[in-house]
This record gives structure tokens, C-alpha cells and sequence, in this order.
């Protein structure tokens, strides 16, 4: 055996007898020769008002987590719904925008943009005017006027690409 086996038996050794009732084992045959109950084990199963406490607990906090989380879903619907409307409103207020600008364009050669403290801003649409047919020239051809730069009779303009960006040779 090893040293703490023996302290044990030691401290069980030195504690004081108690003796038993005259009746004991009387007792003991009465318990034994009863039927026996059925009892549920463990605490709460003793106490079915605990059970149905907790029960009741679980119900409550679950309805309230799924009550939660639907009016958190309709709160982001909302928000979403209402977002959708704010973007429609401004589609359409770009569109008409839009539509004035062309409307304006058909009207005037021009377009005001709008102004700063130190310039307008306008836009020249005869630039933006369709190119003319790809046979014609230009009307008056820089080496017809003897203008400097026109070698061998040919313009500084390009025929077609002069109409689409102003380009010089």
C-alpha cells in the first residue's frame, strides 16, 4: 500500500463509532419490505412548475427574437422601398432635364451650361452638327486662297476628318 492509502485508513480508524438504534434493523426491513414508488430523478423533474417555467421562458424569448427579427426585415424594406422611390424621382427628373437640353439644342446652336464667378459656360452645337457627305470638299481650299502650308495644292484640312475633330494636317 502507499503512504497516502495508509493515512486514510488511519483518519477513517480515528473516527468515533456511532452505534446504531435498537430499532435499526427493524427500519431497514420496513423500507425494504415496501413497494417502491416511482420518482423521477434529478431536480427539476421533482417540480413540474419549474418545467413549465422554463418552457414558458424559451417560448417567450424565441417569439421575441422572431418578432425582432421580421420588424427589423420590414424597417430595411422600408428603407429600401423609400430608396427606390428617391432614385425613380431623380431618373425622371435627369430624363426631363435631358429631354430640355435636347429641346433647347433644336431650338438655339447653343447650350448655357451654367457660369462661375470668372466665366460661362456654353456649348457650341454646330460643332456637334451632322458631317456632311463623304464627296464633298470643303468649300474654300487653303491652297486656292495661296494660303502658306498648302503644298501641292492640297488643303490643310482632312475631307472627312476635319467635319468629326477639327483635325489639321
Amino acid at each position: 500500500m502507499s503512504d497516502v492509502d495508509d493515512k486514510l485508513d488511519q483518519l477513517i480508524r480515528s473516527l468515533p463509532r456511532e452505534k446504531a438504534s435498537s430499532n435499526f434493523t427493524a427500519e431497514v426491513l420496513a423500507r425494504l419490505s415496501r413497494p417502491e414508488i416511482e420518482r423521477p430523478i434529478g431536480g427539476f423533474a421533482r417540480r413540474p412548475l419549474v418545467w413549465v417555467a422554463a418552457v414558458s421562458v424559451v417560448i417567450v424569448v424565441l417569439a421575441a427574437m422572431a418578432y425582432r427579427g421580421h420588424h427589423e426585415r420590414l424597417e430595411h424594406e422600408h428603407a429600401l422601398q423609400h430608396e427606390l422611390m428617391a432614385i425613380r424621382s431623380e431618373y425622371k427628373t435627369v430624363i426631363q432635364q435631358f429631354d430640355a437640353l435636347r429641346q433647347e439644342a433644336r431650338d438655339r446652336n447653343t447650350v448655357y451650361l451654367g457660369s462661375d464667378d470668372q466665366s460661362d459656360y456654353v456649348i457650341d452645337l454646330t460643332k456637334f452638327a451632322d458631317p456632311p457627305a463623304q464627296d464633298t470638299r470643303p468649300a474654300v481650299c487653303p491652297a486656292d486662297l495661296g494660303v502658306a502650308g498648302a503644298k501641292n495644292n492640297r488643303p490643310l484640312l482632312r475631307e472627312r476628318d476635319s467635319w468629326n475633330h477639327g483635325g489639321i494636317i
